[in-house]
C-alpha cells in the first residue's frame, strides 16, 4: 500500500487524521480497483496542494469528487496564491 487512495479507504487508519507531506496528492485521481474498503476510515485528510484534475489514464473520478460526499472530505492545508 503507497497510495493516497488506499491510505484513506484502509481500515488501520480509522479515526485518524492524515497529513500527506507529498507536494501533490491527487494526480492519479481513483477507481474503485484501488480501494481497500468500500468507505474512507480515516477521520480526515490534510493535503496542501489538491489536484483538479487526474492525469491517470485507470482514473474513473477525481479525489476531490470521491471523497467529498463522504465522512472524510479533504481539507487542503493552505489557500494558493494567486
Amino acid at each position: 500500500m503507497s497510495g493516497y487512495q488506499e491510505v484513506i479507504s484502509d481500515p488501520s487508519y480509522a479515526g485518524q487524521v492524515v497529513a500527506f507531506t507529498n507536494t501533490h496528492i491527487g494526480n492519479y485521481g481513483t477507481n474503485a480497483d484501488d480501494d481497500e474498503a468500500i468507505r474512507p476510515y480515516c477521520r480526515g485528510v490534510v493535503v496542501r496542494d489538491l489536484t483538479v484534475v487526474p492525469s491517470n489514464w485507470r482514473a474513473t473520478r477525481d479525489w476531490r469528487a470521491s471523497w467529498s460526499a463522504t465522512t472524510c472530505p479533504p481539507s487542503p492545508a493552505s489557500t494558493p496564491a494567486g
